[in-house]
């Protein structure tokens, strides 16, 4: 495994799903490493796990790198090798670097996140892509209180099943910045895929000047990973993308 980053994942099992792309996520990877973490029983329930699972695994010593490369499982694939995407996480100065989306979800966020100061469309939060010294991660996940996160269950009383999403935690800590966090406005390393057609990007063509890969028409950026966020992965643009990408 890489001694300074670690591309850290979490699924707790292989998904049969025709609208994920796991099984092109490990052709993505090229041969690096990949620690796929919540596989123990009953260690992940449900989206606000993630943190907890990420923070013990610091904490246990299994993420022991100086940097981690986090991704969401079931619908992420890399463009680029885990050096071109640091080198682009260190261009930020920052030592957390989250993707940026352009749907706000939770909506409760919208006005806050509105008053920042987005250079575009992709101005909310998305936690599917977290790159960031592992020192500075376990600080936020510290300051979140990630240890004792709710987990999903279910009100019997009322009938109700309630979901905490891990994306809101993230969303609210940023907002309080207990270490420095930029978002990735430009979509400089991650593209998430919520609310964007085929008319928003292109398909670029590997040459000595531009990777292969897909150029974002707002930002003018070609991102080092495609993350297919919510509704994205029916959308239309999964299939086209991991063909050219050779990922199927």
């Amino acid at each position: 495994m890489n001694k300074e980053t670690c591309i850290v994942t979490i699924a707790n099992r292989w998904p049969s799903e025709d609208y994920y792309c796991y099984n092109s996520l490990f052709k993505s990877l090229k041969g690096e490493v990949l620690l796929v973490l919540g596989q123990g029983e009953m260690e992940y329930t449900g989206l606000s796990d993630k943190p907890r699972i990420i923070y013990n695994a610091i904490k246990n010593g299994l993420i022991s790198s100086k940097n981690i490369i986090f991704i969401d499982a079931f619908d992420v694939v890399l463009v680029d090798t885990v050096e071109v995407i640091m080198t682009k996480f260190k261009s930020f100065n920052s030592p957390v670097v989250i993707g940026a989306e352009r749907n706000c979800f939770p909506q409760n966020f919208c006005k806050e996140y509105d008053r920042l100061p987005y250079t575009s469309s992709f101005k909310y939060l998305n936690s599917g892509v977290i790159v960031g010294e592992t020192e500075a991660i376990l600080t936020v996940l510290e300051a979140m209180d990630a240890p004792n996160l709710p987990r999903d269950y279910h009100d019997n009383i009322k009938g109700y099943n309630h979901h905490f999403n891990d994306q809101a935690y993230y969303m609210d800590l940023y907002l309080r910045q207990p270490v420095k966090m930029q978002l990735d406005y430009d979509c400089t390393i991650v593209q998430n895929m919520q609310d964007v057609t085929d008319g928003d990007y292109i398909l670029s063509q590997n040459s000595t000047v531009i990777p292969n890969g897909i150029i974002n028409m707002e930002t003018h950026s070609i991102p080092s990973i495609i993350h297919w966020n919510g509704s994205s992965k029916s959308g239309g643009t999964m299939q086209p993308i991991l063909k050219h990408l050779n990922l199927i």
